[in-house]
């Protein structure tokens, strides 16, 4: 003889449950470890290749000589 499943809220609740940790499973390996933001190529960084000051003096206005 089997149990049967339960009816009403607890039963809507538990299958929403279900279905939304099923999500988070398939969704684990579509998703990326790291966002874009976190890379230092994706904000245009260059590393350190000595320019930087260069191009900061270069942007001074005159009046702050």
């Amino acid at each position: 003889m089997s149990v049967p499943e339960p009816s009403g809220p607890a039963n809507g609740q538990n299958a929403r449950a279900k279905r939304r940790r099923k999500l988070v499973e398939d969704l684990e390996d579509a998703l990326p470890d790291g966002t874009r933001d976190e890379r230092s190529d994706a904000w245009g960084e260059r590393g350190d290749t000595g320019q930087d000051d260069e191009w900061l003096r270069g942007e001074v206005p005159p009046h702050h000589g």
